[in-house]
C-alpha cells in the first residue's frame, strides 16, 4: 500500500513539474473569471434592481451593494470599496453601527453616534463635523460586508473604454489559446 501511495506521489510530482506553467496560467485565468464574474454580478444586480424599483438606491431582498466614493469613513471603509447594506428594523440600529441613509438622492454611509426616538446622528470616521439629524425613514440599512477596492473596477467598467476593454478581455480569455496557437503556427 505504501509503494502505491509513493508511486502516485511521484506521478503527481512529475506531472506538476512538467505542467506548472499550464497550471499557473489556468489558475490565473479562473481567478480572473471569478473576479470579473463578481464585478459583472454586482453591476447587473444594481442595474436590474434600479430598473425594476425606480428608486434612488435600489434594494433586492433588502440588500444593496454600493460603491464608496468618498474618504469620509477612512480607514474603516476606503474610496473604491463596495459595501453591502442590509435593511433592518429601526430598533435594531445601535450606536457604533455603520449604516447608510438617503439625503435627497445621495446615499451616505457613516457611523451612528447617537440615537433618540427615531432620530439618528451620523458622523464619518474621518469627518470633523456630525451630519444633520437623520429620520428613521431615511435609513437604507446597516453595512454587513465590505469588499475592498472592487468598486474601482465596477466604476471603470461602466465607462465606454471600460466596456470595450471588458469585451476584449473576455474574447481573449475565451479564444486566446486558439488565437495564440494560430499565430505561433503561422510564424513557424
Amino acid at each position: 500500500m505504501e509503494s502505491y501511495n509513493e508511486n502516485q506521489a511521484e506521478k503527481r510530482d512529475k506531472y506538476l513539474k512538467k505542467n506548472w506553467k499550464k497550471i499557473t496560467v489556468n489558475s490565473l485565468k479562473y481567478m480572473f473569471f471569478a473576479f470579473m464574474g463578481l464585478v459583472l454580478f454586482i453591476n447587473l444586480y444594481i442595474g436590474v434592481c434600479s430598473a425594476v424599483t425606480k428608486e434612488a438606491v435600489p434594494q433586492c431582498f433588502g440588500i444593496t451593494p454600493l460603491v464608496v466614493l468618498s474618504g469620509s469613513m477612512e480607514p474603516a471603509i476606503m474610496p473604491g470599496d463596495v459595501v453591502i447594506v442590509q435593511k433592518q428594523d429601526i430598533d435594531k440600529y445601535k450606536e457604533g453601527d455603520v449604516a447608510t441613509y438617503l439625503a435627497g438622492n445621495v446615499a451616505y454611509t457613516h457611523r451612528i453616534i447617537a440615537k433618540e426616538e427615531g432620530v439618528f446622528v451620523f458622523k464619518g470616521d474621518s469627518n470633523t463635523l456630525v451630519d444633520s439629524e437623520v429620520e428613521a425613514t431615511q435609513l437604507i440599512g446597516r453595512v454587513i460586508l465590505r469588499i475592498p477596492k472592487i468598486g474601482v473596477a465596477i466604476l471603470f467598467f461602466k465607462t465606454p473604454p471600460g466596456m470595450l476593454l471588458l469585451v476584449l478581455i473576455f474574447i481573449l480569455a475565451l479564444y486566446g489559446d486558439e488565437i495564440f496557437r494560430k499565430i505561433k503556427k503561422r510564424n513557424d
